[in-house]
């Protein structure tokens, strides 16, 4: 039986996700996690628990100033 372990949920406010692929970082788990971002555009993406950047959130961009 395969071994499963909890991940943080990247989706808030019941916005429209879409799934990425995860390598598993270091553990080599591998799985898919949902996201709500919607500046994605590269769909085999380490999650942040495992080594990818943190998702920008609508009305969080870092390039205005929030």
């Amino acid at each position: 039986m395969a071994e499963t372990t909890a991940v943080r949920i990247f989706v808030l406010d019941g916005r429209p996700v879409h799934v990425h692929s995860c390598s598993g970082g270091s553990s080599r788990q591998s799985h898919t996690w949902e996201c709500d971002s919607p500046y994605c555009e590269v769909m085999k993406d380490d999650c942040p628990d495992h080594g990818g950047s943190e998702r920008v959130r609508l009305g969080k961009e870092p390039w205005r100033g929030r």
